[in-house]
């Protein structure tokens, strides 16, 4: 596969009529290289814009696949890199699984430009409500929850749209 190739598969969201009672399911994989970074950070966000999630929802995404795919290519040695997305009852789930061991690569230890690098993990807790870390002897699996806001595509957790601002009640 190259780089650029992306295999996805996608289960598709129920309860159009409740965003947030929808399920979905969507997967990408593709080979463990920089330039599989905007591919699955694109796939990442088109899902996300399908589904009709907010855009603060879209770019914490954004940020999440970009940092664990960086951290993909950078430290686990893996020829590829499988992203998973779950779409479930107020909240996303962001799996990325490589069939790698965790490592640092040389020189790249204590480093002078600390503001640039090492600070993925710390990132991706800021936007996220959970972050897991499972290091196996056959890759390792990474998970962040994303939890999502009431309001979905303009839409309330009933499904209706919300009232205007100028018809509630003071």
């Amino acid at each position: 596969m190259i780089a650029t190739d992306v295999v996805k598969c996608e289960v598709p969201a129920h309860s159009e009529d409740c965003p947030l009672q929808r399920r979905a399911v969507s997967a990408a994989s593709a080979a463990a290289l920089p330039s599989s970074v905007p591919v699955l950070r694109r796939h990442a966000r088109d899902e996300a814009r399908r589904w009709d999630l907010s855009e603060e929802v879209q770019e914490s995404l954004t940020l999440v696949v970009s940092e664990l795919v960086t951290n993909v290519v950078l430290h686990s040695a893996s020829p590829d890199v499988t992203l998973l997305l779950k779409l479930g009852p107020g909240v996303l789930t962001v799996t990325v699984r490589d069939n790698g061991q965790w490592s640092t690569p040389a020189g790249m230890g204590v480093r002078e430009d600390a503001d640039c690098f090492g600070r993925g993990f710390t990132l991706i807790e800021a936007v996220t409500t959970r972050l897991t870390v499972a290091r196996t002897r056959t890759g390792n699996w990474v998970t962040a929850e994303l939890d999502l806001p009431l309001e979905v595509g303009g839409r309330s957790p009933t499904g209706g749209a919300w009232p205007a601002e100028s018809s509630l009640p003071e």
